[in-house]
């Protein structure tokens, strides 16, 4: 697993005696966390993370968006603001092979009632404990102070006595550019994405940057970064189109490519760009699995070749 203390120095877990505790939540002793009870907040309650280039936004339910240098001017996921719905973000769903029923371990977006529900918003981190039935799953996301990327720590363990058979899908919309994206017809015909199976990789660049910068000439000007998604695992399928994944007049509720375990594979250009990659799960009666989802953006493919290789070769 990719722990906290290990690759977030300063960063530990600590014992929690409730402090100042509502219905809803309570600081630790330490006042280093605040531990939320319910994924039912009366607003989004948002965590901000950032290295001072590299920044993100993450709410109780998962909701929010990830940026480079710029929160509006260079955002690399798609994100509105909705204080009533919540309903853009990163999100991972975990799907029971031999049920076919599944679930997020944020609450949203599928909303199915978690046995087991905490959210701890700490400095530089958020981790996300949850249960259903005999599935224990523990979701760390963190910076690391020297990269340009964030990870998703993600750890399964099966509670109980019976193998587990699981599917493990991520989903998010790439922005990759100003905020400011509503014709979603024009500036789709400008994001290109490649799948990259060597190394559990998708890739996605922009053809166009429509802000004005400094003395930098026309707006109109290629988006100058490279942006991957990546994963620790080997993955048994991917996603880069919204249609594809969703399926016509889905929702992110019920995504088509969950509920029937996979989808076409869909790469390229002209399409609702987003990153899925889905991660096959076994699990032997008591066992337990890690790995870790890694998005990034750098100015070369070169570095984030090194960055998905740096955290590829992490223990886990």
């Amino acid at each position: 697993m990719l722990t906290l203390k290990k690759y977030h120095d300063g960063i530990a877990y600590v014992n929690a005696d409730h402090q100042f505790e509502t219905e809803l939540g309570y600081f630790n002793r330490e006042g280093t966390e605040y531990i939320i009870k319910t994924p039912r907040t009366p607003k989004p309650w948002i965590n901000v993370l950032s290295n001072g280039r590299y920044g993100l936004t993450i709410s109780q339910c998962g909701g929010g968006f990830s940026w480079l240098d710029h929160s509006e001017f260079n955002r690399i996921t798609r994100w509105h603001q909705d204080l009533v719905k919540d309903d853009w973000g990163k999100y991972l769903y975990v799907r029971d092979n031999d049920t076919g029923e599944f679930w997020s371990p944020t609450w949203l977006p599928v909303k199915t009632d978690l046995d087991a529900y905490q959210c701890r918003h700490g400095f530089g981190y958020t981790v996300f404990h949850s249960r259903v039935n005999t599935i224990k799953i523990t979701l760390t996301v963190f910076i690391p102070m020297d990269e340009q990327m964030e990870v998703w720590d993600v750890e399964i363990e099966n509670l109980g006595s019976e193998p587990r058979s699981l599917s493990l899908f991520n989903y998010f919309e790439w922005t990759l550019g100003s905020s400011n994206d509503h014709h979603r017809e024009f500036h789709k015909n400008f994001i290109q994405t490649q799948f990259e199976p060597d190394t559990n990789t998708i890739w996605a660049q922009k053809r166009l940057w429509d802000i004005a910068l400094g003395d930098r000439g026309h707006w109109n000007i290629d988006h100058p970064f490279n942006a991957f998604l990546s994963c620790t695992s080997k993955v048994s399928g991917y996603e880069c189109d919204k249609e594809a994944f969703l399926g016509q007049y889905g929702s992110l509720e019920k995504p088509e490519a969950v509920a029937k375990n996979g989808s076409p594979g869909k790469q390229g250009m002209w399409q609702d760009a987003i990153a899925s990659l889905k991660v096959p799960v076994e699990l032997a009666a008591g066992a337990r699995q890690s790995l870790a989802y890694m998005i990034g953006m750098y100015t070369s493919t070169q570095d984030c070749q090194i960055a998905i290789q740096k955290y590829q070769t992490k223990d886990q």
